[in-house]
């Protein structure tokens, strides 16, 4: 009898779920008291109950694990389990994702709620190769124009220096053959070189720009939307397929509602933190529409130059063609 005990428990650690349950280590560059923070609780929550505590999420919060191009390589190597990441770090993963986030192909949450419900069966093939199972998609916010004075134009933005993602090699190759003075720096610089005046503006989350207090010396913002944030939850393919068939529907479910929950909520903040902003000197730069064609004409001519290299130019014309119907 304790034999045959032996070798089921030896079974269940060859097959990863053992008798004593899997631990799934997630990791996210979001802080804790975020929506993102406390979506990824609710899920450690929601799986142990699922599971019956046989599945235990442990959390790392803030980009303790790393940024996300070093959380990805501690997933590649079993060191974590599972990611929330950004479109930044989805691009990591494969620059078809990032598609989504080209600047102004997308325009509204509407737009951006259409495309997704069109396309996100084949994102989640496209990523399934690259051996990980995506649980949710989330909206998260916008990408805006912080300057320290006002900008209405991309003439305007061309006369200025603009902050670029430091590693975002081939976005910013695409904005300097467009015209624009970058200078790459990491998320940690961003605010030193404002202060030295190194780069006058940036583009950020409005969530990001109050966080992380920027806007105080870039004040103005461009009321327009340059392209929309995403986030995923993801999951090495090898642990999802670990885990007993009867409990991943329901928890895939689980995670696909508190994606939905951390988007919504993702969008109220958004406005919170912009309103919160003006309190404190922010001012908006309202422009024209002859004005926003500008800018909808000066990208537009950058994403044809960038099919095939920064963007998969097959999603990007099915993109474009959603967005068209609409419209």
């Amino acid at each position: 009898m304790k034999k045959k005990t032996l070798i089921a428990v030896i079974c269940c650690l060859l097959l990863g779920f053992s008798a004593f349950g899997q631990v799934v280590k997630i990791a996210t560059i979001a802080p804790e008291n975020s929506p993102w923070g406390d979506g990824l609780k609710e899920l450690a929550q929601e799986w142990s109950r699922i599971s019956g505590g046989r599945v235990r999420v442990n959390l790392f919060f803030n980009g303790i694990a790393g940024n996300e191009d070093d959380s990805i390589r501690k997933m590649r190597i079993g060191q974590l389990q599972g990611l929330a990441l950004t479109s930044a770090g989805l691009n990591l993963l494969s620059n078809s994702v990032f598609t989504l986030s080209a600047p102004m192909l997308i325009r509204t949450d509407e737009e951006l709620t259409h495309v997704l419900s069109r396309i996100q069966g084949k994102l989640n093939t496209i990523l399934s190769e690259q051996n990980v199972e995506v649980l949710s998609w989330s909206q998260g916010g916008w990408m805006k124009l912080f300057s320290n004075e006002p900008v209405e134009t991309p003439e305007d933005l061309m006369a200025i220096n603009l902050a670029f993602g430091a590693g975002e090699d081939s976005m910013n190759s695409m904005l300097t053959r467009l015209g624009f003075r970058g200078v790459g720096l990491s998320t940690g610089e961003i605010l030193t070189g404002l202060n030295s005046g190194l780069v006058d503006a940036f583009m950020y989350s409005p969530i990001g720009a109050a966080g992380y207090q920027w806007f105080a010396v870039a004040p103005y913002m461009l009321e327009l939307d340059f392209a929309p944030f995403l986030g995923a939850i993801i999951i090495d393919s090898r642990t999802w397929n670990r885990i007993p068939n009867q409990f991943r529907d329901e928890m895939r479910a689980v995670a696909a509602r508190i994606g939905e929950e951390i988007g919504s909520q993702i969008r109220g903040l958004e406005n919170t933190a912009i309103q919160t902003m003006e309190r404190f000197g922010l001012k908006r730069t309202t422009i024209s529409e002859a004005q926003r064609e500008l800018w909808y004409d000066v990208f537009t001519q950058g994403l044809e130059l960038s099919l095939g290299t920064i963007f998969d130019a097959d999603l990007y014309r099915e993109i474009e063609g959603i967005v068209e119907e609409m419209r």
